[in-house]
């Protein structure tokens, strides 16, 4: 983050970051043990929940271009946006989407 932002609002999109995280996290976790289990609509972005299950969920994570990528490619397969539509089923926190 740029140095002259000031310290307010650093927290404020730390804030958010945090919750994007959890949130992709929540679903692309979700996925599995719902029952019926969501898949994802197109298997190759398995890499991208690979991704966020194993680097994302690591205490010290700093939030790299490649989490945004990642991101951006589950939010658009829909099995992950039919997990997101399922989230009464499980704890999602409510500024998800």
């Amino acid at each position: 983050m740029p140095l002259d932002v000031p310290r307010e609002k650093k927290e404020k999109i730390s804030h958010i970051l945090c919750n994007i995280r959890d949130a992709i996290l929540t679903i692309t976790g979700s996925m599995a043990t719902l029952t019926p289990p969501v898949s994802l609509e197109d298997p190759n972005n398995q890499a991208s929940v690979d991704y966020i299950q194993d680097e994302a969920s690591q205490i010290d994570f700093d939030y790299p271009p490649e989490f945004f990528d990642h991101t951006e490619i589950l939010w658009r397969d829909k099995g992950v946006q039919a997990c997101y539509e399922r989230s009464n089923e499980y704890q999602l926190i409510d500024c998800a989407k």
